[in-house]
């Protein structure tokens, strides 16, 4: 169990670094003047790439260590995973007009990405229960409220004052922020820790049978 969690907190790791690396390249920080997807285009795409891949991918591993899986919680991963890598391998027009197919597949696999891996880990803060449940309610909330007010400025609406174009721009930088935060969240909440008490399986029990307040329902 312990391998998932390092795995996952690598994953984190490595995201955190290609984000910031991809805006140190670029010369522009967050929130980026187009859109976050423009640090995909250029020479250093790949920081982007790896970026959004393994901010999507770390969830996937720090599941495991729920005591409880539910199959849909899985399925919201993998389809955000699949947002993900539609975002690393198809890039955005540069400028943002997002006016090719290609840009407009893009910006479906982001909407994709900033929606189901945010909801699949708030599940698990949610299963985890106490207080993980109250942090995951703060930093969903943030999450899909960046989202609403990105779509709507997609749709020509100045949701942030600062005109439709750089709305859309720095509600994805807003989502795409929250969104890593979760994971560093969901890494601390799901640590293995050395009261775990393990079933005959090696799984951590169910989160209700635990002694600590913190994570009783």
């Amino acid at each position: 169990m312990d391998r998932w969690w390092r795995i996952g907190v690598g994953l984190t790791v490595l995201s955190t670094a290609a984000a910031v690396a991809m805006q140190a390249v670029a010369g522009r920080w967050f929130p980026p003047p187009v859109s976050v997807s423009q640090y995909g285009i250029g020479p250093w795409g790949w920081l982007f790439s790896v970026f959004v891949v393994t901010m999507s991918t770390a969830p996937l591993y720090l599941e495991r260590l729920s005591a409880r899986r539910p199959r849909l919680v899985r399925l919201m991963l993998w389809a955000g995973l699949a947002g993900a890598v539609v975002m690393a391998v198809v890039r955005t027009d540069s400028g943002g007009a997002q006016a090719s197919l290609n840009a407009k597949v893009h910006m479906v696999g982001s909407i994709v990405c900033l929606t189901f891996v945010p909801l699949g880990m708030f599940a698990l803060f949610w299963l985890r229960g106490g207080a993980a449940r109250i942090v995951g309610i703060v930093e969903i909330l943030l999450v899909e409220v960046s989202i609403t007010l990105l779509l709507c400025a997609a749709f020509g609406l100045d949701t942030a004052g600062i005109g439709a174009a750089r709305s859309w721009a720095l509600w994805q930088a807003v989502a795409s922020v929250a969104s890593v935060l979760m994971v560093v969240t969901l890494s601390v909440v799901l640590r293995p820790g050395r009261d775990d008490r393990r079933n005959h399986t090696g799984r951590p029990v169910p989160d209700e049978a635990r002694s600590s307040i913190l994570v009783k329902d």
